[in-house]
């Protein structure tokens, strides 16, 4: 029996300038920031544990063959970084095979039970990043949507017009 988990590690931070500026020729003093500073990798917490983004590989719904075609395998880890972390990987179209770890699983008899292949891709986000002007566009229809949430659920929760509710305030002296 073979397993194939595929496990996603999603990283960012490394923009044309800050790489132009990490492998210019200035000494290490003059450099602004250091590699260890730019670059940020997304994974799950466990306990005390750091998890990759992913999970097993699923005939039925990711398809083909892994052990023949490194497609399905993409599409097992399109799946799972949609499913667990709601972001959408269908555009990006560099999928870096980055490391491949082959596992001896042992049963609880203590004895071999399965081969599992764990494969580990870094997937090239900048295909799946919008433009900026779409972000700024995203982003100001998100602040708009927000804010006009926050008024609805404002209104909701005061009875009146705030107008109206000092009026009232203020004519109460003045009947007693």
């Amino acid at each position: 029996m073979l397993s194939l988990p595929c496990k996603v590690l999603l990283m960012s931070g490394m923009s044309n300038g800050a790489f132009a500026d990490i492998t210019s020729m200035r000494s290490t003093e003059e450099r602004v920031v250091h590699l260890n500073n730019i670059l940020k990798f997304a994974v799950f917490k466990k306990d005390r544990s750091l998890l990759a983004i992913g999970g097993p590989w699923n005939a039925a719904l990711d398809g083909g063959d892994p052990l023949a075609d490194c497609s399905c395998l993409i599409r097992t880890a399109i799946r799972y970084v949609k499913e667990l972390v709601q972001v959408d990987l269908s555009n990006c179209t560099s999928w870096n095979r980055f490391l491949e770890v082959h596992y001896n699983r042992v049963g609880n008899d203590g004895l071999f039970s399965h081969k599992e292949i764990t494969v580990l891709f870094v997937p090239n986000l900048s295909e799946c990043v919008p433009s900026m002007d779409i972000w700024r566009n995203n982003w100001i229809a998100y602040r708009k949507s927000k804010i006009e949430r926050e008024q609805l659920i404002m209104k909701e929760k005061s009875p009146g017009d705030p107008k109206e509710q000092k009026q009232a305030v203020l004519e109460e002296p003045n009947e007693a």
